[in-house]
């Protein structure tokens, strides 16, 4: 047994012996499709990866932790995409372009619900960006994905590059891209990035959204308008069908 298979093997028994029931209860009603746990508490979870890093990094390479990365995905339980996400987030020092390409064939290939692709753009997409590993426009460019959440990595790794240097050019660069997407779950990730870029830029999102409102997805015209009073949003309603 090589040293992929042993940490594969190590992380499975956690995985089962702390299984819990009432964990995937608890949690499965925030979900519409792709949940698929073990039940482990992930305030247990999250510090457990951590240990597991510091213990194998010192002695992988990163040829070993995409090796590890394609058995966890294979078997595709979400602790088992949440080590890769988190391990991603932990190995800065490999931080790269080739990475990011990599990173977006996981999910492409992988991820498979909300959840998975906001903690990775959180944690990992966004800081790519910010410390200059790759730019907007790379990821921008996985506005035509086939894949959903591929798609949905562009709205929500923008926004996550908002709250820190809060730049509005990107965030119209996604918005003119994706707005009119029809996918519920990219919608979402477009208008909580609006949303959050309106309380900044009040008047050029407002724009941005009134050019689009006979065109745009509604669920992201629903998010992106929900702080706004409840009379002023009604200018943002798409037009009735005469």
């Amino acid at each position: 047994m090589d040293k992929i298979d042993r940490a594969y093997r190590m992380m499975q028994t956690y995985f089962k012996e702390n299984a819990n029931p009432k964990i995937i209860e608890k949690y499965s009603r925030f979900f519409r499709e792709g949940y698929d746990p073990f039940g482990v508490d992930p305030h247990k979870l999250s510090p457990q990866i951590e240990v597991w890093y510091s213990g194998l990094e010192p002695d992988f390479k990163i040829s070993d932790f995409k090796k590890l990365f394609t058995k966890l995905m294979d078997h595709g339980k979400d602790e088992d995409l949440a080590v890769v996400i988190n391990f991603l987030r932990l190995m800065k020092k490999y931080h790269s372009p080739t990475l990011f390409k990599n990173i977006k064939s996981y999910v492409s290939k992988y991820f498979t619900n909300w959840a998975q692709v906001d903690s990775l753009c959180a944690r990992t997409i966004s800081e790519m960006i910010l410390n200059d590993v790759v730019s907007y426009d790379d990821l921008l460019a996985w506005q035509s994905d086939e894949s959903k959440w591929v798609r949905r990595c562009v709205p929500v790794g923008t926004v996550y590059g908002f709250y820190k240097q809060k730049d509005i050019k990107p965030v119209k660069k996604v918005a003119e891209a994706l707005i009119s997407d029809p996918v519920r779950e990219v919608g979402q990730g477009v208008g909580w990035m609006l949303r959050d870029a309106w309380k900044v830029y009040p008047d050029q999102i407002e724009k941005l959204l009134l050019n689009h409102v006979k065109t745009g997805n509604r669920t992201a015209y629903q998010y992106a308008c929900e702080k706004m009073d409840k009379e002023y949003r009604k200018k943002f309603r798409r037009p009735k069908r005469q």
